[in-house]
């Protein structure tokens, strides 16, 4: 999956899936770009490129910076 710089689930998800926050769990390896998640109890993470991401239900993640994320 490729996601555009300014992409985050609250802008372009929350409304469809009628939640606070994403609920489904991910795993990720980031090939490019950064991405930071921010958990429901507030943790923030940032992955960039190499990094892998086994992430829990109760998040929401947005592109970092001008590059695309994949």
């Amino acid at each position: 999956m490729t996601l555009e710089p300014g992409w985050s689930w609250i802008e372009y998800a929350k409304l469809q899936e009628k939640t606070d926050s994403c609920q489904v769990s991910h795993t990720s390896l980031i090939h490019s770009g950064r991405v930071r998640t921010v958990m429901d109890d507030e943790t923030v993470v940032v992955s960039g490129p190499g990094d892998v991401a086994i992430v829990p239900p109760g998040h929401n993640t947005l592109v970092v910076g001008d590059e695309h994320a994949s």
